[in-house]
């Protein structure tokens, strides 16, 4: 994978999507990101129909809830969602791929090659079992919201 970014569609009770482009062979470029904007009012619309009512999927109605106990904070989900499988160089790449920054970004913020935090974000992957960033996303998410009911 080259590079990856995604649109964040804001959806009605407070619950967001994010859907999210890749590329093997090159990085975007400035007329991509112009591009994959004028698709913007397209691909929000799409996304506040296909997930009308998604909030209370995931626990925003009482009756759908399926965790119990408090909602972690950040700083707690983080340490607990990698189940001490990644290095501290891996945790910083996560920490700044969940914050949205593209591989390049990630890189420049830690004096490292894009192709590097590329290999980490393989590496990361391979630990965790997943396969995408959208299931780190998820991965982290679970972590936040605290243990499932057994």
């Amino acid at each position: 994978m080259a590079e990856e970014i995604c649109y964040v569609v804001n959806l009605p009770d407070e619950a967001t999507v994010c859907v999210s482009l890749m590329r093997a062979e090159k990085a975007f470029s400035a007329k991509d990101f112009r591009e994959l904007g004028k698709a913007w009012p397209v691909v929000s619309e799409t996304c506040r129909h296909q997930w009308i009512g998604l909030a209370g999927e995931f626990g925003q109605n009482p009756a759908n809830t399926r965790r119990r106990g408090r909602v972690l904070n950040v700083e707690e989900a983080f340490e607990k969602f990698d189940e001490g499988l990644l290095t501290p160089r891996e945790k910083e790449v996560v920490e700044f791929t969940l914050k949205g920054h593209s591989a390049d970004a990630v890189g420049r913020i830690l004096g490292i090659s894009p192709g590097t935090v590329r290999i980490h974000r393989r590496n990361i992957y391979s630990k965790l079992r997943i396969r995408s960033q959208g299931e780190l996303f998820s991965r982290f998410i679970d972590a936040l919201l605290g243990p499932e009911e057994t």
